[in-house]
């Protein structure tokens, strides 16, 4: 999922997203506002990567979800605060 606030301040996008009609839940429990779905190209990790991407109301630029972790190839290493993507090791944040 790409934050709004992202996709509105992005240059070379479609003229119009997708419709979305199902309901994303966040961790706590509320329903994600999504404006719709589009594809896209992200730099992510060192990589571009482009993908099908819900455009919605949070408050973090973008949320990675397992389908795209599994699509890329992706690894988590929790004990290193660590990822990787096509081989890149790349730093956890915690907020």
């Amino acid at each position: 999922m790409v934050s709004s606030r992202l996709w509105d301040a992005q240059l070379n996008k479609p003229p119009k997203l997708k419709p979305f009609d199902k309901d994303i839940l966040s961790v706590n429990g509320n329903t994600i506002e999504v404006n719709g779905k589009t594809r896209m190209t992200m730099h992510v990790g060192g990589t571009d990567c482009t993908m099908e991407v819900l455009i919605g109301d949070i408050s973090n630029d973008a949320i990675l979800g397992l389908d795209f972790l599994k699509t890329q190839g992706c690894k988590v290493d929790l004990l290193k605060m660590s990822w990787s993507i096509h081989g890149k090791i790349c730093k956890l944040y915690e907020h």
